[in-house]
């Protein structure tokens, strides 16, 4: 269960949900149970080869049967985590009356056909799980691949009969439940007949097929056929005659050509033969099937023979096959082009010599290359390896024409010397932006480019590799742009042409957390060991973040203190510093620039940099203690990282039902392990609230600092949320963590959740690999929070009926999460957003905030228009009682209210 519950995080969904028709499976419905099993399953050949990925396309369908009822239907198909084979997933509902065994069968929809593939413990009233992803359980099919009869040369006497009836290969097939219809074809009636049986009675003297073929309903499903000879008496073969010119045959390359024989006499019983080639080489025999004449392509120049041999009598004939060549095919090479036969390089130098053969459609083109000086010039891989100051010469030779070649001089001199330093022999590097760091060359002119090289010291930390994530160099080699990746203080140096320069240059890389407009929630992970204040926060820090009054920090939260800022006053509360040991901060910050705040690809961004002096990584010191309820926590982590990396740290001090609440997202633990929606992630420079239904008083155990990355970005970029519902996590400070369950759906994975406050959606969730929605709402205390639905494959949206929730800090819990229902009215069109304001006074709908002259609708249960109006006052029309939406639009902003009349 615990590995099921981690690495279905990072499940590869690959296929959509299978809306089976008339031959297949129609799915149960699930508010008829209260509990559901859920089984991994793959699927292994009688011979025990998983032959899972021959299956898992959509014409493959298992189905899992409680005594006669159907109760799951694999769904859809997913990679495991490893990559390793794809898994079918079935969620099968029952109860406690319900047998405690589970039929599968499998439908192949191709075909139409339906096999038992096994059984297994069933659950009945408790939520139990069968299997994992990456060690799912195993069903057994043994799929029908074709017909067979018993033989495919069938004699039969005039007037005689005789039976066939094919045979379902393999005979060990799993068992099958669908009904075959078979049909008996002959190809002429002349000759012989068949009936629905399968019994063929001859006819005439003569040779025919008789196909067979079976149906499912009017589907084809297999079909194969034999040949019949109908036999007066037998006459055997006297001989064999060649019906060619001669039996000296000549042909070119390429070409194909067939034999023509006769058996003698005509009408002989048996007037098979055998016929066989003497060089396969030279010649290839092409077989199309038993009833066709072979043919025979010339392969290659050269001499062989075919022999062809009666079964009847053994007569023989013997043809001598010349394959001669055809000019036609065989292109020879004229020339060999380099594109330039004097080539420099330098010492170490990696040389490569392009070249064309000609013409472009030479039958042979390869080359043979000859290095006359092997001290000077060496072949590798792909290329040339310059070894010493010299001349060598690089021949090249056609093999199909050796007297086609060209050579290529190359000639090795010596790297010139340079003395190279850094500009500047300090230097503060940053982890979110590009640095350029300045060379200096005692010479410039003779400065290789690809001979610099910049080596920074590795980080102290395991094995992480250097501080620079990002370098790059210019064409001249001089001029250099870098990124760093971890916090500290290191020393750069300079090698060129392999040799370590003399120069050197002090690294300085400060902590730098960076943060846009409205609400964001940072953590800090490192400190000056000379103070456990990360970040004093000085007058010179505070100028900095203030721009004016309308333009930066304007508030500073911690769990147990509070900073402001006034414009007359500037700023006062009780926090003095920022510090790892305070957990989680929330800054609210502001913009002038409307314009920049909303742009997707360049937010607008503020940065807090920490002094580098003696930093040391925040792990080493005492973080916040977690508490019953919520704990404002401290990421010490300067890498980003998965919930699946952190999870089996996390869990040590981890109980029932915790959870860690980003600005985004959150992750709950279900005893097991953690379990969240796709796509959250931890990340360096993050808040986080750590909520505990235990009585607290351990630290969280985030890992150890020398954790490996886990596949974090190299340069972290904005990321467009993809999701239905439109909203800014940032425009409040506090988040309300909601597990959900959506009932009265046949599949809540096609739903995804958004959360409102009045008209303003605070929140969205979409199910997670244990089927329950994870929403992160943003808001404050007082304020009651509702929820809507958008149906994702047809784009539509759906009220619910549920009652709204009071904003706290969290809602629901994998064993008790908070139910939605969508509503029965069958009204599924509302707007997300809206600045219109709409009411109901006596009898009147009234529309103001208006930018355009509104149109009004009435919509009832059905979806169907029963008023329409144009202006901002409508008087309502008589109407039956019921559930109507008044839907008003502008022609910019949309809204809908509910009337119940």
């Amino acid at each position: 269960m615990k590995q099921y519950r981690v690495l279905t995080v990072i499940w590869l969904w690959i296929a959509a949900l299978m809306t089976l028709h008339a031959q297949s499976y129609a799915y149960p419905d699930p508010s008829s149970f209260h509990t559901s099993s859920v089984y991994f399953v793959t699927l292994q050949n009688a011979q025990g080869e998983n032959i899972t990925d021959a299956y898992a396309d959509t014409w493959a369908v298992i189905g899992a049967f409680v005594g006669d009822d159907l109760r799951g239907v694999s769904e859809t198909r997913i990679v495991d985590p490893t990559g390793k084979q794809k898994v079918f997933f079935i969620r099968v509902w029952g109860d406690e009356n319900d047998p405690a065994v589970v039929t599968f069968r499998m439908r192949d929809n191709r075909l139409g056909l339906e096999y038992v593939i096994g059984t297994r413990a069933f659950g009945r009233g408790d939520e139990v799980t069968y299997g994992l992803p990456s060690n799912p359980i195993v069903l057994t099919l043994a799929p029908v691949e074709n017909i067979r009869l018993s033989t495919t040369n069938i004699t039969v006497l005039q007037g005689g009969t005789t039976g066939i009836r094919p045979e379902l290969i393999p005979a060990d097939h799993s068992e099958l439940l669908t009904e075959l219809r078979t049909e008996y074809v002959s190809t002429d009636t002349n000759i012989f007949t068949v009936d629905n049986f399968g019994i063929i009675t001859g006819k005439t003297h003569g040779e025919a097929q008789v196909v067979v073929n079976m149906y499912y309903g009017e589907l084809l499903c297999f079909s194969t056929r034999a040949y019949v000879s109908v036999l007066s008496e037998k006459v055997s073969v006297t001989g064999l005659r060649n019906d060619m010119p001669s039996t000296d045959i000549e042909v070119k390359e390429g070409e194909k050509f067939s034999l023509q024989y006769t058996v003698l006499p005509e009408n002989a019983t048996n007037r098979q033969v055998i016929t066989q080639v003497g060089d396969t080489k030279v010649l290839e025999k092409i077989e199309i099937d038993e009833f066709t004449p072979a043919t025979y392509k010339a392969l290659k120049e050269g001499k062989t023979t075919i022999t062809v041999t009666t079964v009847d009598g053994g007569f023989q004939l013997v043809y001598n096959v010349t394959v001669v060549e055809n000019p036609d095919l065989v292109v020879h090479v004229r020339a060999i082009v380099v594109e330039s036969e004097t080539v420099s390089a330098y010492v170490d130098d990696m040389v490569y010599i392009n070249y064309d053969v000609l013409p472009a459609n030479a039958t042979d083109k390869s080359v043979d290359i000859t290095i006359d000086r092997t001290d000077v010039l060496q072949a590798v891989a792909g290329g040339y390896k310059a070894l010493a100051v010299g001349e060598a010469h690089v021949t090249l030779t056609s093999k199909d024409n050796p007297d086609v070649s060209v050579v290529v001089t190359v000639t090795v001199k010596a790297v010139p010397p340079v003395t190279l330093a850094f500009a500047s022999t300090d230097i503060v590097l940053s982890k979110l932006h590009d640095v350029r760091l300045a060379l200096t060359a005692s010479d410039a002119d003779k400065v290789l480019a690809n001979r610099v090289e910049i080596v920074f010291d590795q980080h102290p930390n395991s094995g992480w590799g250097t501080v620079a994530m990002a370098v790059k160099a210019d064409a001249t080699g001089l001029s250099w742009d870098a990124r760093a990746r971890y916090v500290g203080n290191y020393v750069a140096r300079l090698r060129y042409n392999g040799v370590l320069q003399s120069s050197t240059c002090n690294i300085h890389v400060p902590a730098e957390y960076q943060f846009g407009p409205g609400w964001n929630w940072l953590s800090f992970h490192t400190v000056s060991a000379a103070q456990k204040n990360i970040i004093p926060l000085t007058k010179e820090l505070m100028d900095r973040l203030t721009v004016g009054p309308d333009n930066g920090v304007m508030e500073i939260r911690s769990q147990n203190a509070l900073l402001y800022y006034d414009p007359e006053v500037g700023y006062f509360g009780d926090i003095e510093a920022l510090s790892p040991t305070e957990g989680t901060y929330k800054l609210k910050a502001m913009y002038d620039d409307g314009e920049e705040e909303e742009s997707d690809l360049e937010p607008a961004r503020m940065v807090i940099t920490t002094s580098y002096e003696q930093l040391v990584n925040s792990s080493t010191l005492s973080l916040p203690t977690m508490v019953h309820g919520y704990s404002w926590a401290t990421y010490p982590h300067e890498l980003d990282h998965s919930v699946q990396a952190l999870a089996p740290y996390l869990s040590l001090r981890a109980y029932d039902e915790d959870k860690i609440i980003s600005r985004t997202g959150f992750a709950e633990f279900d005893g097991e392990d953690w379990i969240t929606s796709t796509g959250f992630r931890f990340e360096a420079g993050q808040g986080y609230l750590y909520y505990s239904s235990s009585d607290g008083g351990e630290k969280i155990n985030w890992g150890p600092v020398t954790l490996q990355p886990d596949g974090a970005p190299a340069r972290r970029q904005a990321v467009s949320r993809q999701t239905a519902f439109a909203y800014n996590p940032s425009a409040y400070p506090d988040c309300m963590a909601v597990v959900a369950r959506l009932d009265g759906v046949a599949d809540a994975a096609d739903y995804e959740v958004g959360a409102y406050v009045g008209g303003e959606c605070r929140g969205s969730g979409r199910c997670a690999s244990n089927g329950l929605m994870y929403v992160t709402v943003s808001g404050k205390p007082g304020e009651q929070v509702y929820f809507r639905l958008c149906h994702l494959p047809s784009g539509q949206y759906v009220e619910t009926d549920m009652q709204p929730l009071g904003f706290r800090g969290s809602m629901g819990s994998h064993h008790h999460p908070v139910v939605i229902v969508p509503s029965v009215t069958g009204i599924s069109d509302f707007a997300a957003a809206s600045s219109l304001h709409v009411a109901l006074q006596a009898g009147l709908v009234v529309v103001n905030g208006a930018k355009a002259e509104p149109f009004i609708t009435i919509v009832d249960a059905q979806g169907k228009q029963v008023a329409t109006h144009r202006g901002s006052r409508m008087v309502l029309p008589r109407l039956v009682p019921g559930v109507y939406m008044v839907q008003v639009s502008d022609g910019v902003s949309r809204t809908v209210i509910k009337v119940k009349k």
